[in-house]
């Protein structure tokens, strides 16, 4: 490999290392109950506060969401992906909506 083949390899792979970082910092979703909300540091989420949660519709549960590491308080809950929250959430018969 000569150097002026060089400099576009180490450009790639500087770009797909970046990429791969992003992929990396996913949002990731767990549910909650809401008692558990108080406990909650939103600074560490991208749910806002607990006034932004998506409550399904008994509202025993809840939604947060954070990128990156897992908070403490939400060690040991099961994270979910965007595509499986959404199955999760857009199946009617897991309660988190209702037929009009």
């Amino acid at each position: 490999m000569n150097q002026g083949t060089l400099i576009p390899v180490i450009l790639i792979t500087r770009l797909l290392g970046k990429r791969f970082k992003i992929n990396n910092m996913a949002k990731k979703y767990v549910i909650v109950e809401p008692s558990e909300l108080s406990s909650l540091d939103f600074s560490k989420l991208t749910t806002t506060s607990s006034s932004t949660v998506r409550y399904n519709v008994d509202r025993d549960r809840c939604l947060v969401s954070f990128q990156g590491n897992t908070p403490s308080e939400l060690n040991g809950k099961t994270e979910y992906t965007e595509a499986q929250i959404f199955a999760i959430v857009d199946n009617i018969s897991n309660g988190w909506y209702e037929n009009e």
